[in-house]
């Protein structure tokens, strides 16, 4: 891949692995992350001394045919972040960051950016570049088969959502799904009430919604860290801004201090409906993770303000699909007020277990979700049974409710309005 004269349309998918001619550029990065957008790719790999990679389909792709010299990444940082770039990454501070390629008149294409300083093949002072492709649009919650129990509970008037799960476990692109939805919702629908406006806080900007015609105000969205333009310093500072503004929905992309977490209860309880997320990877796990981080800045009464505050908890993790790409299993529960009721006064730690307790007895476990999965031909026994942590008695044990695991569609949307 070399000169200066080939437009975008001149690479085409099978093509792969790429041939660099020496050198670097922002067109030759622009040209990367544009064949990895025709590929099908999830996410690119720029590496001091290493080859560039794509992620297709879960599996790791060489996409070029020789190694990038550390001279070269430098530069893509640059290219990416701006002059100051490489010299961040010298001392030792990330960047995470949106990108944007412009391949044509009116297309954009945009792509989640973490730069990172990291020892590679020897070079200690190395630079890893992971590129994260963006859809044009976020997806609906129609194309990610999105159970129609969870979107019943996702939107409410005012509650606290969180979406948990590990690094790349599809928790932004669920939000953006979500979000969507409640931005193009029509009047005559009546899951929540329609044109809402709406905030988000991120760190970086991912979905954006440009191209999406809404019923109510156009949707802002502010960048949340050092080093982003026109941003915010802190979450906390995210939801208090968020509060003076007169919000319905708020998002808040990461929830992992205690003033963070307190605020967004206190957004939760205030009338807004706060969706945020945190790392856990059990609905259970999550409560309690959420817990530690009220009482930090709360005491022992913040677990009693958390449930009080709390709508939903969903749990997110993604799958290898038999044939390719990846299918999304999710463990979740609606927080009731008569389950707040039943659990006033219980300690924390007990809340937890009943809460996972509750979510097997109503069969929206991880382990359900993957048994799902199962018999519907859609993973292997060997992948149900490794991300949903069971064995193999364990899966097949489980009964199934097959009803709560129904997408919510285009006709569930029209059948309610």
């Amino acid at each position: 891949m070399g000169g200066g004269s080939m437009s975008f349309s001149d690479r085409k998918p099978e093509n792969l692995p790429l041939v660099l001619s020496p050198g670097f550029s922002r067109e030759q990065l622009d040209r990367i992350l544009y064949e990895a957008y025709l590929s099908g790719a999830s996410d690119v790999s720029l590496q001091s001394e290493d080859v560039c990679c794509f992620m297709i389909s879960g599996k790791q792709t060489k996409a070029t045919e020789r190694t990038l010299q550390h001279g070269e990444v430098s530069l893509a940082t640059n290219a990416i972040y701006g002059p100051n770039g490489s010299s961040m990454i010298t001392q030792g501070q990330p960047i995470d960051k949106r990108y944007e390629i412009k391949p044509a008149r009116g297309i954009k294409i945009g792509f989640r950016v973490n730069i990172t300083p990291a020892r590679i093949d020897g070079n200690e002072r190395g630079i890893s570049i992971t590129c994260r492709v963006l859809p044009q649009n976020p997806p609906t919650i129609f194309s990610q088969k999105v159970p129609s129990d969870i979107v019943m509970h996702a939107l409410p008037k005012n509650g606290l959502i969180a979406v948990s799960g590990v690094t790349s476990s599809g928790k932004s692109t669920l939000l953006a799904g979500l979000i969507r939805y409640a931005y193009e919702l029509k009047e005559s629908n009546v899951v929540t009430s329609a044109g809402r406006k709406i905030g988000t806080y991120e760190s970086p900007v991912e979905y954006v919604y440009d191209g999406i015609d809404p019923i109510g105000p156009r949707i802002s969205q502010t960048s949340v860290g050092a080093g982003e333009d026109g941003g915010l310093s802190s979450w906390s500072e995210a939801v208090k801004t968020a509060m003076r503004r007169a919000l319905s929905i708020i998002l808040i992309g990461e929830c992992r201090d205690s003033e963070t977490m307190n605020e967004c209860i206190s957004a939760a309880l205030t009338g807004h409906c706060t969706l945020t997320t945190v790392h856990a990877n059990r609905v259970g796990v999550a409560f309690r993770r959420m817990v530690s981080m009220a009482e930090a800045g709360e005491g022992a009464a913040a677990g009693e303000k958390l449930l009080g505050s709390l709508s939903m908890i969903i749990v997110q993790t993604l799958s290898p699909r038999i044939g390719g790409g990846r299918v999304a299993f999710r463990e979740w529960i609606p927080i009731t007020q008569t389950m707040q009721d039943k659990f006033f006064g219980i300690p924390p730690a007990q809340v937890a277990f009943e809460i996972q307790k509750e979510t097997i007895r109503r069969g929206s476990s991880m382990g359900h979700s993957a048994l799902m999965a199962y018999q519907r031909k859609d993973v292997s026994l060997i992948d149900a049974c490794a991300y949903s942590g069971l064995t193999k008695p364990e899966l097949f044990a489980l009964e199934l409710n097959e009803a709560i695991f129904e997408p919510f569609t285009e006709e569930t949307l029209n059948a309610i309005a």
